[in-house]
């Protein structure tokens, strides 16, 4: 899970599971493919403790939305999507997307 998340705050220019595998020494991509498939882990853990990495070794003040970024190097923080309020107000396109119809517009915090 480490060398994933590595490979997912990498400078690379494509983030797939090949090249996550390559960036993290391995031959083939089986390993990551396993651990998105099956593994049993926090998501909301990780993230928090993903986001808790970011701002100690990050920090600057800058504005943050689903990523941070500063003069040090950027990492993303949450894995929410946000959806424009045109979106939201087309249900229709939303179904389609596989959006829940529960899920309502936010502003970005």
């Amino acid at each position: 899970m480490r060398r994933y998340v590595s490979g997912l705050a990498a400078g690379l220019e494509r983030k797939n599971g090949w090249t996550l595998a390559e960036q993290a020494g391995e031959v083939v991509p089986d390993g990551m493919q396993r651990l998105l498939r099956s593994a049993d882990w926090d998501v909301d853990g990780v993230r928090d403790d993903v986001r808790g990495y970011a701002v100690e070794h990050l920090g600057d003040p800058v504005g943050v939305f689903l990523a941070y970024a500063s003069a040090h190097g950027h990492a993303l923080i949450d894995r929410e999507l946000y959806l424009p309020r045109s979106w939201m107000e087309d249900r229709e396109r939303c179904r389609d997307a596989g959006i829940p119809d529960e899920t309502e517009f936010a502003t970005k915090p």
